[in-house]
């Protein structure tokens, strides 16, 4: 299926002006696999992010990195009680400056390798669309790599905020339902250029052989950009959804909750080829979306619910998705306005639950479909400002 060219150009480069030097712009897919050896079922993703080009070309600079900021005449001075050790700052906060690539899997001892380079080192070319950062290429089409994060790096550079291990990636894909657009104001952007994506090729996870099979990939793939992320971070999407009225699995389906935007969230639902689009930045007054993530309990296990519903005068749309807590996993993600504030986000990919739609006819509702989600991607993050 050919994606539009609106979906081409979401896809592509987008920072410009003023977010070249306070900015912020993430590349991710997201991917199911299957382990050769045992059979085993896993949920991997992928991200580039660039943040800041323009603020440090030449040297990535790191935000959580240690930076001295006492002179040895300032320490000096301080001994002899000409100063006290109260106005020392003992470290300088900095505007971070980077290309990361991050591998991660999802679920049950979830973790991510990241890999960092500089502005000055990345090839980009638009037309065709291909970026290549150390051994890692992203196309329209197509992702490999190889990244790499010892015990040792780590004990260097906690500021990398990984884990250790390595993995290796050759995959090719196919983006078979977009939508357009899913929000755009002002300096924040996001994409769901692949809502329904087909993954196909092989991993390496640590030593592990996956192969991704691109009937049971229920791949997904994004792109937010802009001066900084939704604050809370809230994200829901599938594309493995079945009909518990007709009993058929969808294979033309897909949908995707993104925000927040102010107090709203971006709904959009594609119903075996039928578009729904409910953008927070144009239906505040054509429409009411209501969303909440807490803590459920379900046949004893403690869950997270993520929940989403939007109103209009023709249709009702809820959307309920639980994720066992030990499901998750958390990755932590540095902000473009530095002063070591990041994003906090708990991830799941096993997210189960029901969409029920309904078309408003005067004071009724008439139920049009009720679909089963299986394997749904489920987050949540707020900003995290750490003491300085």
């Amino acid at each position: 299926m050919g994606v539009s060219k609106k979906g081409l150009a979401n896809s592509r480069y987008t920072l410009s002006g003023k977010l070249k030097k306070n900015g912020i712009i993430i590349w991710r897919y997201v991917f199911n696999a299957t382990e050769i050896d045992t059979g085993s079922e896993k949920a991997f993703y992928l991200e580039l992010e660039m943040l800041n080009p323009q603020l440090s070309p030449s040297e990535p600079v790191l935000g959580f990195k240690h930076r001295n900021a006492v002179s040895a005449e300032d320490l000096q001075y301080a001994l002899a009680g000409t100063m006290s050790a109260t106005e020392l700052q003992s470290e300088n906060l900095v505007i971070p400056s980077y290309i990361v690539v991050r591998f991660g899997a999802l679920g049950q001892k979830g973790k991510q390798i990241s890999y960092y380079d500089n502005h000055s080192n990345i090839k980009i070319s638009q037309k065709p669309f291909e970026i290549r950062t150390g051994t890692c290429v992203f196309t329209e089409n197509h992702l490999s790599g190889f990244i790499s994060c010892s015990q040792r790096d780590l004990a260097a550079h906690p500021e990398y905020l990984c884990q250790d291990g390595y993995a290796e990636w050759n995959l090719d894909f196919e983006i078979l339902q977009e939508f357009e657009k899913g929000f755009q104001e002002k300096s924040e952007f996001w994409a769901p250029i692949g809502c329904r994506t087909n993954f196909a090729g092989t991993i390496n996870w640590c030593g592990n052989d996956y192969s991704v099979n691109p009937l049971t990939s229920f791949g997904y793939f994004d792109k937010t950009w802009g001066q900084t992320f939704p604050n809370p971070w809230f994200h829901v999407s599938a594309s493995n959804l079945s009909s518990l009225i007709s009993g058929r699995v969808m294979f033309d389906s897909s949908f995707a909750v993104h925000g927040m935007y102010g107090d709203q969230a971006s709904l959009l639902l594609n119903i075996e080829g039928n578009k729904m689009a409910f953008d927070a930045s144009e239906n505040k007054k054509n429409s009411e979306i209501i969303w909440d993530c807490q803590e459920a309990t379900q046949n004893e296990f403690t869950e997270l619910h993520w929940s989403s519903s939007v109103k209009t005068k023709q249709w009702v749309i809820d959307i309920d998705v639980f994720t066992p807590i030990t499901d998750l996993c958390n990755k932590v993600i540095e902000l473009p306005e530095g002063n070591r504030k990041t994003l906090s986000i708990v991830s799941s990919n096993s997210g189960t639950g029901e969409i029920k739609l309904y078309k408003v006819l005067k004071n009724t509702l008439e139920q049009i479909e009720y679909l089963r989600i299986s394997k749904a991607l489920c987050e949540f993050g707020r900003l995290d400002e750490a003491e300085v």
